[in-house]
């Protein structure tokens, strides 16, 4: 996991038990609030998915905990060869969060690892912004005229963040009609949610900010998305399954 900066005082840590990070997630290292979250994943059989770097299991559940160890139902694709996992699940208010853990054992059925030390959660249930893989790029129409190949930061369900190396003659509240994101062929990169073509495509947006990045030298267009409500389910997938990507490559 790469350092993360709190930005919450010491003060609020101990109010609230949580601290916020600049990656959009909170964490706490509460022994109070890890067990009863760890409880809750036994009490109402919640499903996670067990991450390493290079592998991702299918969905299973924790089967018994104590002070020391959890013991999880062992996925039928797991390779019982990773040492440390992340255990990442929707807590009960359907907000993704995450531990890591270390594993202690790995047997026919179950899997044994100890208690986590430390909890993620994400702030935000759907808005969460992702980076892309390289080379993403993204296609629109404004007022008819075609902008093609436009290199994408990041996304969310709600928007995206596009950078060019040069004005696109996009005002502000500009509206754009036909968006298409369009994601590299490196099936290990790609995320779930798009085509057969590996688009996402988006009916309606709205340029809602633009500025000069001075460090990347490049300009951004800040976009609001108009989905439909398939759009935005598509949209959704789309992001968690980026985020899930990155969380097991360690990036977040």
């Amino acid at each position: 996991m790469a350092n993360k900066k709190k930005k919450k005082s010491l003060s609020s840590d101990v109010e609230t038990g949580w601290v916020t990070l600049d990656s959009g997630y909170e964490t706490t290292h509460s022994e109070e609030i890890i067990k009863q979250s760890v409880a809750n994943l036994k009490k109402h059989r919640i499903m996670v998915i067990l991450l390493a770097k290079g592998c991702r299991s299918g969905s299973t559940v924790l089967l018994s905990f104590n002070d020391r160890f959890l013991v999880f139902d062992k996925p039928s694709n797991w390779p019982g060869t990773h040492s440390q996992v992340q255990v990442v699940y929707r807590d009960m208010a359907n907000l993704l969060s995450y531990f890591p853990v270390k594993v202690v054992s790995t047997g026919d059925d179950i899997i044994k690892t100890l208690c986590p030390t430390e909890i993620f959660q994400l702030q935000r249930r759907d808005l969460f912004r992702v980076t892309v893989p390289s080379g993403t790029s993204v296609n629109f129409k404004y007022r008819g005229r075609p902008f093609g190949n436009l290199p994408l930061r990041n996304v969310s369900a709600g928007g995206m963040l596009i950078e060019t190396s040069h004005r696109q003659g996009l005002p502000g509240n500009a509206i754009i009609k036909e968006i298409s994101i369009t994601v590299p062929a490196d099936k290990s990169e790609s995320p779930s949610g798009m085509d057969k073509d590996g688009r996402v495509t988006i009916r309606e947006g709205k340029v809602i900010r633009s500025f000069f990045d001075k460090q990347l030298n490049c300009h951004c267009y800040v976009i609001q998305f108009f989905p439909t409500p398939v759009e935005e389910e598509i949209l959704m997938k789309f992001v968690r399954s980026r985020e899930l990507g990155l969380l097991r490559k360690g990036f977040m």
